[in-house]
């Protein structure tokens, strides 16, 4: 405890920079399937082993597929944080008011509900130069009528993936679209719960492989996969934070991508030293 109160102390003599310093809106998006959520719920069901109701903790059940979730694409955003570094969560519902403006690739998943004005938000989205990774094109509308206002956005042939797993990839406008044949949600999921690594890295490799090719990069990216990194910003000072998950002491390279504000000095905000 000696040694905790010790870090707090360091802590509180950078707390009002802290204060003050908010984080950076993403470079990537991902939806929350709001109306799908209402019209297309899961049987409910526990995973074997399981019984009763509740939250599991980390050590009993490290990732989540349908419960106690549902629809929530838990491990989609951890998927796409792995893969690309950063990502926000924009509900569906906003994207008709310009919710992805600011942001160069938008992640649509699980998702076959949606109002015809978010659909054709996506679809100007990625004309005027976005990237949109889906695993499944919306094909209801609210009213529950045929919605075919995404469908020009993928009329590439697919491509073998992994197995049965396909992908396809198509420009249209000035973006890019990357569809895979499989929901990314079970298919991540299932990767890390029977430990396939190889389709788990390939899943990972292949989006950010896609965002990178459309020129998008995070603000900040660690070289250590244990190694999370996130980035703050004031007016006129960045706060880079690290946060190492692995249980033993860890080293990684921390790269900034086109950093907001130009950057003449660091220093540690612990030890005070450049």
């Amino acid at each position: 405890f000696d040694a905790f109160a010790e870090d707090i102390r360091k802590v509180q003599q950078v707390a009002p920079l802290l204060d003050i310093a908010e984080r950076q809106q993403s470079r990537a998006a991902m939806i929350f399937p709001f109306h799908d959520r209402l019209y297309r719920q899961p049987a409910h069901y526990l995973p074997e082993g399981y019984k009763g109701l509740g939250f599991y903790g980390a050590e009993q059940r490290p990732i989540d597929t349908v419960w106690p979730y549902h629809m929530a694409s838990i491990n989609v955003a951890e998927l796409i944080f792995r893969a690309f570094g950063e990502v926000d969560v924009v509900d569906q519902r906003a994207l008709r008011d310009d919710a992805l403006s600011g942001y160069g690739a938008f992640v649509l998943t699980g998702t076959d509900y949606m109002d015809e004005s978010d659909a054709k938000a996506i679809r100007s989205f990625v004309e005027k130069g976005g990237a949109l990774v889906c695993d499944h094109v919306p094909s209801h509308s609210l009213s529950g009528k045929a919605l075919r206002i995404l469908d020009p956005l993928f009329r590439a042939s697919p491509e073998s993936f992994y197995r049965d797993v396909s992908v396809a990839r198509d420009a249209f406008g000035d973006g890019a679209t990357l569809l895979f044949s499989h929901d990314l949600q079970d298919l991540y999921s299932s990767s890390v719960e029977q430990n396939n690594l190889q389709r788990r890295h390939r899943i990972k490799d292949t989006i950010r492989a896609f965002l990178h090719g459309h020129g998008l990069r995070p603000s900040v990216r660690s070289s250590h996969y244990e190694i999370e990194a996130n980035l703050l910003s004031t007016p006129d000072t960045l706060v880079l934070v690290a946060v190492n998950h692995a249980e033993t002491r860890q080293q990684a390279r921390l790269t900034l991508f086109a950093p907001a504000l130009p950057i003449t000095c660091a220093f540690d905000l612990v030890t005070m030293a450049p």
